[in-house]
């Protein structure tokens, strides 16, 4: 779950649930090619346009607009792509441009590009 105003729940299947003064609205995420495996965190926040989704299924972090439309997606190069294995939880930092998140291991950080 997450909050920026309106509440947003992260389901198992990787429904998200969009809640504004306690009443539903009307939410889906685009389609991706590779479907989402095994969803485990969300972060919204206000003042920004994104939603960033762990995706430990398939070990990247994907970021949607709030409208719920694909922008990108992040993995870790092949060589350190255990770093997203068993993804837990995550938060980004806009504004310092990182994405921290965490695996049973070890907590870790990545740039975030434009």
């Amino acid at each position: 779950m997450a909050i920026d105003g309106d509440v947003w729940v992260l389901n198992d299947n990787g429904v998200i649930q969009r809640f504004r003064s306690g009443v539903s609205v009307p939410f889906t995420l685009e389609p991706l090619a590779i479907p989402l495996k095994n969803p485990t965190a969300l972060h919204v926040r206000a003042g920004s346009d994104s939603i960033y989704l762990a995706d430990a299924g398939n070990r990247r972090i994907v970021e949607f607009d709030k409208n719920g439309k694909f922008v990108r997606q992040f993995q870790a190069a092949a060589a350190k792509s255990d770093v997203m294995a068993q993804l837990q939880d995550l938060t980004v930092n806009e504004l310092k441009r990182k994405i921290y998140f965490v695996n049973p291991a070890a907590a870790y950080f990545a740039n975030l590009t434009k």
